[in-house]
């Protein structure tokens, strides 16, 4: 997620966290193309509001597809 904007909409669910990140799996659509993934930075969350997504709801905040994945943890 690059960034947050009014009237945005980013919903998935919570599979980890490390830091301040949250890994939401979101399975595609909406901005978030054909990604299953989105990571927050839960430091750009502060000042605003959590609500329950509506059922169906899909990444409506602009993205930042990141083209490498990682093999190990090392």
């Amino acid at each position: 997620m690059r960034e947050l904007v009014d009237g945005g909409v980013v919903a998935g669910v919570l599979i980890g966290a490390a830091g301040p990140d949250l890994h939401l799996e979101v399975g595609g659509g909406g901005e978030a193309g054909g990604a299953d993934q989105v990571i927050v930075d839960s430091r750009v969350m502060s000042g605003w509001r959590l609500v329950a997504a509506e059922p169906g709801a899909v990444v409506s905040v602009p993205v930042t597809e990141v083209g490498a994945v990682q093999g190990g943890l090392f």
